[in-house]
Parts: structure tokens; sequence; C-alpha cells
């Protein structure tokens, strides 16, 4: 018996699709606009794969009436439609469509003439209008929207007819655009000229809410008899959060694991995620971006941007803190911040320190030489020689830094551990266990044998200099740059 994987990651689902959960407030407070005797224009945006799509189809199905008329264009898919007449000929075939299935298809027998009801704008104004006398609704949802005003047909005038369709109190038409800007943010200037997105009202699509998550995580393998684990759930949230299409892509990959018995490729499966992680980072404008790296830090002139991109579903806020949707989402904007931070180096502020620097003072030498590479990119390093004061007694300045600095690097070179050395581990270990800092082992290029490395640094991953490959500098980097805010 062939089973068949419910988590559909890669397709608009079905009007009817019992995949779909939640969006219950979005779906009834579009209907109560389009519902009205006279509809409204509704904008539905969000980010791509965020649910849009289907949620438009199944609002769509839901307004089907004896007096509404709902139809569906996709201009991501339509190619051939050169012309403003082509454009209203084309909501002509797809009314056609509707109305041959239509529980009034009869009453429309009489507009019709060689298989038109209209075949231009002049045509469209006065079919609509005649229609209305009736208390007929046409509800018109263009998907992919952004690719309309790209059209070289799409000017002011073309969006200035739309609108009077629209705004016209004796013609009962409303569209729904779906898009992932705003349609005052488009980059056309006739949207802006026409004040075509003027009349609309916006709904924002973001992410599903924990209950609702949590039906779709579990929906599936529950159908199928299939066991899903706290640790399948977490790693379901490490990749995903409550963003529906990731959570539809790994809960996919998970329930194919389970049927065939074959353990999931975690590093298939990042391969696959990270595209769209990818899109989501390079459809950021730099202030989002410049936001999404510094989350730590939400200034006043900051606070309309971080409230718009946790409507759309970038940012959550979790125990009074601002993060990424996920964990993963939040360790890529970290290495894409690092890679900026390589490519762009920005000196941190005198006496601000990221990170301490515990060694044997034998190996001095390259522990300087890492911490000018650090300072060269941004990352700011303690170091004793350099930061020391004369006529200051230096046990409590180095403890006043371990109190304050939130990532620690202990360095064992050939020469082992030294009298102090031991003493600052000791000191590190003690306060940073209570603050859940970060203390990052590393092996030096001068150790010829295995270092003995003490016992409370055992099982914490380490950085090793002897080797080329994954790059250490980059990885001490990484290690310090996910704990310290920048």
């Amino acid at each position: 018996m062939i089973i068949k994987n419910p988590y559909n990651n890669k397709k608009i689902l079905s009007p009817d699709s019992e995949m779909f959960f939640g969006r219950n407030y979005e779906i009834e407070t579009v209907k109560s606009l389009l519902l009205n005797d006279y509809p409204q224009c509704v904008s539905i945006i969000g980010e791509r794969r965020i649910g849009k799509s289907s949620l438009a189809i199944r609002i769509l199905k839901q307004l089907m009436d004896p007096k509404t008329i709902p139809i569906y264009l996709d201009y991501d898919g339509i190619n051939g439609i050169k012309t403003k007449d082509e454009f209203f000929l084309n909501i002509n075939y797809e009314f056609i469509n509707v109305v041959n299935t239509h529980p009034s298809k009869q009453y429309f027998t009489k507009y019709r003439s060689n298989n038109t009801f209209f075949f231009d704008y002049v045509s469209s104004k006065k079919f609509f209008k005649q229609i209305s006398y009736d208390n007929f609704k046409t509800i018109i949802f263009i998907d992919e929207f952004e690719y309309l005003p790209e059209q070289s047909y799409a000017d002011d005038v073309f969006f200035s007819n739309l609108r009077f369709l629209a705004n016209t109190p004796d013609i009962r038409l409303a569209f729904v655009t779906i898009s992932k800007q705003p349609l005052k943010d488009l980059t056309h200037q006739s949207i802006k000229a026409s004040g075509f997105w003027t009349i609309f009202t916006t709904e924002t699509i973001g992410l599903l809410d924990e209950s609702n998550i949590n039906k779709l995580r579990i929906f599936g393998f529950e159908k199928n008899n299939l066991p899903i684990q706290a640790d399948d759930k977490k790693l379901i949230d490490n990749y995903s959060g409550y963003f529906p299409f990731f959570n539809q892509l790994v809960c996919s990959r998970l329930f194919y694991s389970k049927i065939t018995g074959v353990l999931i490729n975690h590093e298939q499966l990042t391969s696959e995620v990270e595209p769209f992680y990818n899109s989501i980072w390079n459809s950021r404008i730099d202030k989002e971006k410049e936001l999404l790296s510094n989350l730590y830090e939400i200034t006043e002139k900051s606070k309309n941007l971080l409230i718009e991109m946790q409507l759309r579903g970038i940012v959550i806020q979790k125990n009074n803190t601002y993060q990424p949707f996920s964990k993963l989402f939040s360790k890529y904007i970290h290495r894409q911040s690092l890679d900026n931070k390589l490519d762009n180096p920005v000196i941190s502020p005198l006496f601000h320190f990221d990170v301490f620097f515990s060694y044997n003072s034998s190996e001095r030498p390259f522990i300087e030489k890492i911490g000018l590479q650090l300072k060269e990119m941004g990352i700011n390093p303690w170091i004793d020689v350099w930061n020391l004061p004369p006529g200051k007694p230096w046990q409590d300045v180095i403890a006043e830094q371990i109190n304050k600095i939130q990532a620690a690097v202990i360095f064992i070179g050939e020469s082992g551990i030294g009298p102090w050395h031991n003493l600052e581990q000791t000191a590190l270990m003690n306060n940073f266990v209570k603050r859940k800092s970060t203390i990052i082992p590393a092996i030096l290029p001068n150790c010829k044998k295995e270092p003995e490395i003490p016992l409370f640094l055992e099982g914490i991953t380490m950085v090793d200099f002897r080797i080329k490959n994954p790059d250490p500098f980059r990885q001490l980097v990484w290690g310090i740059l996910d704990k310290i805010k920048f």
C-alpha cells in the first residue's frame, strides 16, 4: 500500500485541503469587506510562501453564491497579454469560465455575444454596470500582482480605469490583489500617479499561531498512525518556527523518513531550506537587514520597521526579546552578517569588548595576531597586555571584564595551562555558567600532540588552528558572533 505524503510545500493548497490550518481571522476580515453590498478592495500582502495564495483561493470559494462572481487571475503565468484590451478580454474569458458552472448561469446568456461579455475597458464598464443593477457583484483576485505593473500597457491611465471600476457606486466590483509588497511600495509610478492603491484595505499575512502550527505538524503523522516524538518537534521548530511553508517542508522530509526508515540527512535538509532563507534575506532592504542583525538594540527610529517585520513573520517576540522566526534562520543571519563584516570591517567603539582572551603568556605572539585580525573586522577582544591600565590591581580589572563580556576564548598551546591562565579559567567557568555565556576552547597551531583539556571544557565544540578545513578563524568568529550582540 502506497502512503501518500500529506505535507505539500510546493503548490497552492486546494480550497478544501485538510492541510489548511488557522487564518480564520484573516479570512473573516477579508470576507467582511467583500460581502458588502458594495464590496471594498483588499490588498493581501506577505512574504513569499507564507500562504497568501492558498488563503485567497479559500476565500474565493467561500464567496461563491448566486449573486457573486469571483474570478482568479495569476499574473505569474500570463505571458501573452500585450495590450489593455487583451487584459480586459482575459478577464472576460475567466468570467465565462466561472459563469458556466455558476448557479445564475442562465441569467448571463442575454449578455453573451460571440462568446464574449466584453472585450475592452469601455465594454467592461458597461457590462459590470448592467449586472450591478440586478445586484450582482464581481470580485477579481489578481495573484502575483507585482508582475502587472511591469507590463508596458499598465500606465497611469490603465490603473485609473481600474480604480474607476472599483470605486464607482453603481458598479459593484472589487479587486483583491495578492503581492509581497504593499501596492504603494511597488516601483512602477503608474500606481501612485493613478491613486489606485488608495482604495485598498491592506491585510498582512504573517506566521500561524502556536495552536494551528501544532495542528499542521502532527495532523499528517497522526492520520497515518506514525509516531512524532519530542525530538521530531524540536527539529521542525529549529528550522521552521511558526512559518507554515518551512513546517510543511521539514514535515514532508520527516514523514518520508518515517515511512521508509531512512534517517534524515541534516546536511541535505539544510541545503534544501537555505535557498528559501536566502530568498527572504535578499528581498530585505538594507534597513531591514541592519535591524535583523541588531535585534538586541531597538531604537525609537526602528520601532515601526520592527512592527512591520513582526506582522510579516520575519521577527517574533519571545521572552521579552526580539528574534528571527526560527533558530536556524537566526544562524543564517549571523553568517550573512559575518560575511558582511569580513567584507566591510567596522571597528568596535573604544572600551567596548566583545570577547575575553585567556592564554598562557608564552603564546602571546599568536594571540595578538588573532586579536588584530578580529579588530580588523570589528570584533574587539580583551587581551591583558592591551587593556590592563597601569596602577590598577589586575585581578579586579580581569574580574570586571569577565562579569561584562558575553564570550571568552581559552587558548591552549604547546606550553599548556599557566598558573594565572588556570585562575582565569576557573573564574570564567563560574561566571559564564551563571550567565549562560559562551566559552570557546581553541587549540593553537604549535600543539604537536593532543593537549590536556580541562575537564570542564570537555564536550564543548573546539576550534583547532592546526587544521585548515573548516577554516579555524572563521569558526572562531562564528562562535563569538553566535553569542555577542552585534
